[in-house]
């Protein structure tokens, strides 16, 4: 008996080490699972870009009287520090900090510059985009010396890019609605504005440039009742001399008509501008600023 139960037992094992053996050498055999080691998340890709534009005009009328209007040089340099991420393919993130230096700067009549930060959401579908933005700004007198005030802006935008085949010609179409709150966030104005940006490049890196555009404020809160309607166009030339650094000279006209009397204006400028929009830090696959894109004069 025993002797028969050792055979069994002797057979029993063959068995199943032929069956093992066997299902290995099978095609659809898989091994059995082993634990994998835990994947590690990828860190977020950003891009910190500095963008900015040095630009110097002169003015028929840099004060925006309706008569005898002073004609004066004016400067207005703008610094952007920004840090840019996809949240998905098709959606980016933007956090920055600004300022901008105005001779002639407009806020409550009085000359000055501005200081701020703020941040914007663009879903995109291919040439078009769809973006929210909130920018809080501060505004000082003349080279950030007395402050005047704070403003936060709460803004939407839709635009477009459309080139032809061989990208001559690109067509720029955006339409913005822009809040003014104060630092207490009771509203002050609504903005409303359209523009179109027509470049045509007729030689390597020279491009012909128009940009006729048209902004219409709703005031509410200490200037309630005032509505403006302001538009303008600029033409000029436009030098890519890289992909980082553009220089654009313009000649424009701006007129605007108010329902409060005085506040109504032309101005005649012609001037220049160095643009340029510098990648600071890129890690892998993170969204370019698109500052130079969007940029007109």
């Amino acid at each position: 008996m025993k002797k028969e139960l050792s055979a069994l037992c002797f057979a029993l094992g063959c068995s199943i080490f032929s069956s093992q053996a066997i299902a290995q050498n099978d095609p659809i055999y898989k091994a059995p699972a082993v634990p994998l080691a835990k994947s590690i998340e990828p860190s977020p890709a950003f891009n910190f870009a500095l963008d900015g534009s040095l630009p110097a005009q002169i003015d028929n009328n840099v004060t925006r009287v309706p008569h005898n209007g002073t004609t004066d040089f004016s400067y207005s340099p703008f610094l952007k520090l920004s840090a840019i991420t996809n949240l998905r393919p098709d959606l980016t993130y933007s956090v920055y900090a600004d300022m901008n230096v105005n001779r002639y700067l407009q806020y409550f009549n009085n000359n000055g510059s501005t200081a701020g930060v703020g941040t914007q959401l663009v879903k995109k579908w291919e040439g078009l985009q769809l973006g929210a933005l909130y920018d809080w700004s501060q505004f000082y007198d003349r080279d950030f010396r007395e402050r005047f005030g704070a403003n936060n802006d709460f803004g939407v935008f839709l635009r477009y890019y459309y080139a032809t085949p061989d990208t001559k010609l690109r067509i720029k179409p955006n339409l913005a609605m822009t809040s003014r709150f104060d630092n207490e966030l009771s509203i002050q104005r609504y903005l409303y504005s359209f523009k179109i940006d027509f470049e045509y490049k007729f030689m390597d890196r020279w491009s012909a440039i128009v940009t006729p555009r048209v902004r219409y404020y709703d005031y509410v809160g200490i200037q309630a009742g005032r509505r403006d309607l302001v538009y303008s166009i600029s033409t000029g030339l436009r030098h890519n001399i890289t992909d980082d650094l553009d220089f654009t000279t313009t000649v424009g006209y701006e007129n605007r008509v108010s329902s409060v009397p005085g506040k109504d204006y032309d101005d005649l400028t012609i001037g220049a501008s160095l643009d340029f929009s510098f990648t600071l830090f890129r890690s892998k696959a993170a969204p370019q600023s698109d500052f130079l894109q969007w940029l007109s004069h």
